[in-house]
């Protein structure tokens, strides 16, 4: 039988939140981190001092955040992310986003020490890295569990019906299953006397892989031909699994 997709998947937005919220606590760390180093009163009568420019800062800067990285691509599946890469991005994200505005915003400070201006920096850039970086951590962690789990499953298809494709079938099997991919079936023009039939269902050929995709919720397709096969998928929106850190 065909494998279908579970639910219950893990929706970005949880991870536009928690960069949303991870921001908006790295800026007011940062705001107060400013006023230490510039002895400005923060408590007056035992309460916080909130300014006008507190107030800019925590409603402007994290919207900012989610625009970078809404801008460079963040905000794809969650089950399509590698720990390692997200962890090499928001690094030279956090470093790109710290520094515009340490200029647009620190540089003017009222202070000549050049020191004030390095321990503002990098105490920004460290909590906002840090936050960040443990808010996605903890999502992908667990959309990590999901997949090991076998919770989460996604469709896989694979073309071709010789002894390539089962070779490539039994080579691929727990590379793709360890990734939460896992075989729907198989497409082939030729006979269903072919080997590979013995572990997975023929979904039909080659002309309805369009079809085919649409109604098993494709998300991948293995391309297993000889050369002497003549037959390409084309664009049909197939994709290369990577395995996830």
């Amino acid at each position: 039988m065909p494998v279908h997709k579970k639910p219950h998947t893990i929706n970005i937005l949880w991870y536009l939140l928690s960069d949303y919220f991870t921001a908006l606590m790295a800026s007011i760390i940062f705001h107060f981190s400013r006023r230490l180093l510039l002895s400005e009163p923060i408590l007056v009568n035992h309460q916080l001092v909130l300014t006008n420019r507190f107030w800019l800062g925590t409603i402007t800067i994290p919207v900012c955040w989610l625009i970078l990285y809404a801008m460079v691509g963040s905000y794809t599946s969650l089950y399509k992310k590698s720990r390692l890469n997200e962890l090499t991005n928001t690094f030279i994200y956090s470093i790109t986003g710290c520094t515009i505005i340490f200029f647009t915003i620190v540089i003017n400070d009222p202070v000549k020490d050049y020191h004030y201006f390095y321990k503002t920096y990098f105490i920004f850039l460290f909590a906002h890295f840090i936050l960040t970086l443990t808010g996605r951590m903890t999502i992908l962690n667990r959309v990590r569990q999901q997949v090991g789990e076998g919770k989460i499953i996604f469709n896989a298809l694979l073309v071709g019906s010789n002894s390539v494709a089962t070779r490539i079938y039994k080579d691929s099997f727990e590379g793709l299953r360890s990734s939460g991919y896992q075989y729907a079936g198989y497409v082939s023009n030729g006979s269903l006397n072919n080997g590979i039939d013995r572990y997975l269902p023929q979904l039909g050929n080659s002309g309805e892989i369009e079809k085919i995709i649409d109604h098993h919720d494709i998300e991948l397709v293995v391309v297993a031909l000889e050369r002497s096969d003549g037959f390409s998928p084309g664009p049909h929106r197939c994709r290369v699994c990577r395995p996830r850190q």
